[in-house]
């Protein structure tokens, strides 16, 4: 029935008709229901159907110059369009709006007590001298607070997330509204994943292999976005890619004749 539409339309019909249009719609009424991250009620978005439904209508007053195949098929992509925020409205009455703003960090940073660098990932686009700066201003800061303070800092739009384990400091930045719990329990979860390679890892396992240290962050963050939550899983391609470079090795040492 819809690729008879389809194919009935033409012109500025077809356009309205698009379901990539018919989806950037919805996903820009929607966002400005749900400004500032909050779950949107039920009646700005009931709301923002009707404005919708009346906008799409009056277009089909001039589209149906074009003949009445276009105002069907106009007529037809605004019900679609207020069907799809009924549908939007029941699973806001049965609690299942979620918000899709991802969770990012934008950078991480291991330091020793000492105030030396051990580990830096950055998930932002930086000038290495600003890198050092803000490195350099960071541990100042955590190096300096005591362990009944806070684990959590404001520090400029930013909001820094740490934990000390043994002799080392790991350190997230995140975006002021994220969740701060959330973020400790990444940097838990990533030394989690350490333990499981090293076996109870130290200071002197991410100095002497600190390319592992930085592959297992790759498995578990790519983009400043969590990846794979699994540690079974995360571990497992870090012993899969051991395994390949070992083969390598052997492939390579082995004479040509």
């Amino acid at each position: 029935m819809e690729g008879m539409l389809l194919e009935s339309g033409g012109g500025v019909s077809s356009l309205l008709c698009d379901p990539t249009h018919k989806g950037v719609v919805l996903n820009t009424i929607q966002d400005h229901a749900s400004e500032s991250h909050d779950t949107p009620n039920e009646a700005a978005l009931q709301k923002e159907s009707h404005i919708a439904f009346t906008v799409c209508h009056g277009v089909t007053q001039d589209v149906g110059k074009e003949g009445p195949g276009s105002y069907v098929l106009s007529l037809a992509y605004a019900l679609t369009l207020q069907f799809s925020f009924s549908e939007v409205s029941r699973s806001l009455n049965s609690k299942v709006w979620k918000d899709t703003r991802q969770f990012r960090i934008h950078f991480i940073l291991l330091f020793s007590r000492q105030g030396k660098l051990r580990l830096q990932k950055w998930y932002a686009t930086l000038p290495d001298k600003e890198k050092k700066k803000i490195i350099r201003e960071i541990v100042q800061i955590i190096l300096a607070r005591n362990q009944k303070m806070s684990s959590f800092v404001d520090w400029k739009d930013l909001k820094l997330v740490y934990k000390r384990y043994a002799s080392l400091y790991f350190c997230c930045a995140i975006e002021d509204r994220d969740n701060e719990l959330l973020a400790l329990e990444v940097v838990h979860r990533y030394v989690e994943l350490l333990d499981r390679y090293f076996g109870n890892v130290c200071e002197l396992d991410i100095i002497f292999n600190f390319e592992k240290a930085y592959f297992i962050l790759d498995e578990f963050i790519l983009g400043g976005e969590i990846q794979e939550t699994s540690k079974k899983s995360a571990v497992k391609a870090i012993e899969d890619s051991d395994m390949l470079q070992e083969t390598m090795e052997e492939y390579m040492n082995k004479p040509a004749f």
